[in-house]
């Protein structure tokens, strides 16, 4: 995108701005992305945030330099991958709170934490999340980022829920709900959300049903001392 900048004497983020996708916009499956689409806000903001132009004006020439990558990512598998797999999740409230069951892996990515907030959210009270080894819905495998980036939690952790005080929030949490409501489960299938269709024969519709947007900033300097190497064995 660079070298296309300058063979055509545009500033780099503008030419990106110029072909960023925006909402309304018609993707090559067909898919016409919604108000979401947010390429524009988050390489605007990681413009602003890391003092792109005023480094990429004073470093030119210099052993230092700053460039720049606009990208997005569909959230889960393509097309009808989440329908045919159909995962599931179940919530357990018990008398110390409630229990979120899923099948899929935490290897980092924070499903544990968001899962957390996200019933925190819905409840109305600080909650925790957890697992039992067996048995646990079948929610299939943790396959790049599909737990997470379509599901909406809150922006910080509930008031109550940090990592390693979860017996405050259980009990919180537990003090609250009827004893009708105790111990209750509800397991749910995944359903695509309203107006997503796919058609497996013609490869079109909505490949995904959201997509994650980045921009990723990087500052490199160059050590201007030569290089030096060993005699060849």
């Amino acid at each position: 995108m660079d070298r296309v900048a300058e063979a055509l004497a545009l500033d780099p983020v503008r030419l990106r701005e110029r072909n960023a996708l925006r909402p309304g916009d018609t993707m090559a499956t067909g898919q016409v992305l919604g108000d979401d689409a947010s390429a524009l806000a988050v390489l605007r903001e990681a413009v602003k945030r890391s003092d792109f132009n005023r480094k990429r004006r004073a470093w030119r020439g210099t052993s230092r330099g700053i460039g720049l990558s606009l990208y997005f990512h569909g959230a889960g598998f393509t097309g009808s991958g989440e329908v045919m797999l159909a995962s599931r999740a179940a919530l357990e409230l018990t008398p110390t709170g409630a229990r979120i069951l899923v099948g899929s892996t935490e290897m980092g990515q924070g499903t544990r934490t968001t899962l957390a907030q996200i019933v925190a959210e819905e409840l109305d009270g600080p909650s925790s999340g957890s697992r039992w080894p067996t048995p646990t819905p079948r929610s299939f495998p943790t396959a790049a980022d599909r737990c997470l980036p379509h599901l909406h939690g809150g922006g910080r952790p509930p008031e109550g829920l940090r990592d390693g005080d979860e017996g405050a929030a259980r009990r919180s949490f537990a003090s609250r709900l009827p004893e009708a409501a105790r111990p209750l489960t509800l397991t749910r299938q995944y359903e695509p959300p309203p107006g997503v269709a796919w058609d497996d024969a013609a490869y079109r519709g909505d490949a995904y049903a959201t997509y994650g947007w980045g921009c990723t900033v990087a500052e490199l300097e160059k050590d201007p001392s030569p290089t030096r190497f060993g005699p060849r064995e």
